[in-house]
C-alpha cells in the first residue's frame, strides 16, 4: 500500500468535508428542525452516498460519467431540482409552536421516518456535482500515484468514518434539546434562512 497516497487523499478529503456544502446544510437543518435522531440518519445517507461516490470514482465509473457531458448535466440538474424543491418546502413550511422543536407541519414530518431522512441525505449527496468532480479528480490521483484496490479500499473506508464522524458531531450539537430551544421562538426565521441557503446552493449548482 502507498501510505503517503492514503494520507494525502483522506486529509484532503477531510477538509472538503469540514467546509459548508448541501450536506452540512442538511445535517444541520434536520437536527435543529427535527431532532438529534434525524440528524444521524441524514448523516448516515450521506456517509453511504458519499461512499458509493467514491467507490465509483477509484474504479473508475465516476470518471465516465464526468466525461459525459449529458450524464454529468443530468446529474448537476437533477442535484439543482432537489434541493429547489427541499428549499421551498423550508419557505412555505408551518411549524408548530408546542414545544422547542421546529417541523413541518404541512407534510407531517413530525412523524417523519428515519428512512425519510436517510433518503433525503443520501439524495442530497449522490445529486452534488461539486462534490463528484472533487471525489473523481481524488480518485484520478490515487489511480495514477498509487493501488487502485488497496489503497482504494482504505480510503474507501477512511472516507466514511470521516464523513460520519464530523456530521454525528453537528448533529450532536445541533440536536441537543437545549440549542433547539433557544431557536424555538425564531422557527419561521430559521425554516427562511435555511430556504435562501438552499436556494442559493441550488443555483450554484447549475451554474457549475
Amino acid at each position: 500500500m502507498h501510505y503517503d497516497v492514503i494520507v494525502y487523499v483522506l486529509l484532503i478529503d477531510f477538509l472538503a468535508i469540514l467546509s459548508p456544502g448541501p450536506d452540512f446544510f442538511m445535517v444541520l437543518k434536520n437536527s435543529l428542525t427535527n431532532s438529534l435522531r434525524a440528524g444521524f440518519f441524514t448523516t448516515l445517507g450521506i456517509s453511504i452516498g458519499s461512499t458509493v461516490m467514491f467507490t465509483l470514482g477509484i474504479f473508475g465509473i465516476g470518471i465516465i460519467v464526468a466525461s459525459s457531458k449529458f450524464l454529468f448535466t443530468l446529474v448537476k440538474v437533477s442535484g439543482a431540482l432537489y434541493l429547489c424543491y427541499l428549499a421551498l418546502k423550508s419557505l412555505f413550511a408551518k411549524v408548530y409552536i408546542k414545544e422547542p422543536q421546529l417541523v413541518y407541519s404541512n407534510i407531517n414530518t413530525f412523524k417523519l421516518k428515519d428512512k425519510e431522512f436517510f433518503k433525503i441525505g443520501l439524495i442530497c449527496n449522490l445529486t452534488n456535482p461539486k462534490a463528484f468532480m472533487f471525489i473523481v479528480s481524488l480518485s484520478t490521483y490515487v489511480n495514477q500515484h498509487g493501488n487502485a484496490f488497496k489503497d482504494g479500499i482504505v480510503i474507501i473506508l477512511g472516507s466514511f468514518i470521516a464523513t460520519a464522524s464530523w456530521f454525528i458531531l453537528v448533529s450532536y450539537i445541533f440536536g441537543n434539546i437545549r440549542v433547539r430551544s433557544f431557536f424555538y421562538k425564531r422557527q419561521r426565521i430559521i425554516n427562511i434562512i435555511f430556504g435562501i441557503l438552499l436556494l442559493y446552493v441550488a443555483f450554484g449548482i447549475i451554474f457549475l
